[in-house]
């Protein structure tokens, strides 16, 4: 049998000395890809999917008695977040877009929980040489 990734099982001592445990899956060459955490009953407690890399989260969701109550959602482009989304039990709070050139943002959007923009701001830069 074959596995694309390798997983790790870590056991904790919380600050009420409960063990609690944690779950995370790597590529073979070890780049993070997800990570859960279970409670003293082994009921999941938080999950995150990951772009290979810590500083690149997918989605985050954070639950509360087995149910999801927070969920952060992000997308990448050439290594700049693009996209995040953040969501509170089902709704959403608030979502962003973002535009850049290369490495540099030019334009940024922001939308409250009704999908209503209150924020947008636009970079516009002139390189010249000397």
């Amino acid at each position: 049998m074959r596995t694309d990734y390798l997983v790790k099982v870590a056991q904790f001592f919380n600050e009420k000395g409960e063990i609690t445990k944690s779950v995370s899956k790597y590529t073979l060459d070890t780049l993070i890809l997800e990570r859960t955490y279970y409670n003293k009953n082994d009921i999941l407690t938080y999950k995150a999917t990951y772009d290979k890399s810590y500083n690149k989260p997918l989605k985050r969701i954070s639950y509360r008695k087995g149910v999801a109550k927070y969920v952060w959602e992000n997308k990448y482009e050439n290594n700049n977040a693009i996209y995040t989304k953040y969501t509170r039990k089902n709704k959403m709070i608030y979502e962003s877009q973002k535009k850049y050139k290369g490495d540099i943002l030019i334009e940024s959007k922001m939308y409250n929980s009704k999908g209503k923009l209150y924020n947008s701001s636009t970079i516009d830069f002139e390189t010249k040489f000397l």
